[in-house]
């Protein structure tokens, strides 16, 4: 791909159509891309993922929750209720009634 002489204009700054942004350094960009917008598309916003995280530490919780105290027990409840809750929001709140509890009122305002 970077072989190609189209690449090569653009990286070196020959080309007047096409460019990349040069004002900002390359770990200043990666942590930019990885902490806004792929934090967001590839972690909070993937159903399966969530799904499959939440399924997984329900059952470590379950496998290790034997013979507990009380309050460990209800503490142990307290968060495979959370977990069940969060790994199902998004398939079932927001993408089927599309309703959104946290959202940022500029996103809903549309001028």
């Amino acid at each position: 791909m970077f072989t190609n002489g189209a690449y090569v204009k653009i990286f070196s700054g020959s080309d007047n159509y096409r460019s990349v942004k040069t004002d900002q350094g390359l770990f200043s960009r990666i942590y930019e891309v990885f902490y806004t917008d792929m934090y967001k598309l590839f972690i909070m916003n993937n159903m399966w993922l969530n799904i499959v995280l939440a399924l997984v530490t329900i059952l470590l919780l379950v496998k290790a929750g034997k013979n507990l105290s009380m309050g460990l027990l209800i503490l142990k409840n307290s968060f495979i209720f959370i977990l069940t809750i969060y790994a199902f929001y998004v398939p079932i709140v927001k993408n089927t009634l599309h309703l959104s509890f946290f959202y940022r009122s500029s996103e809903k305002c549309k001028f």
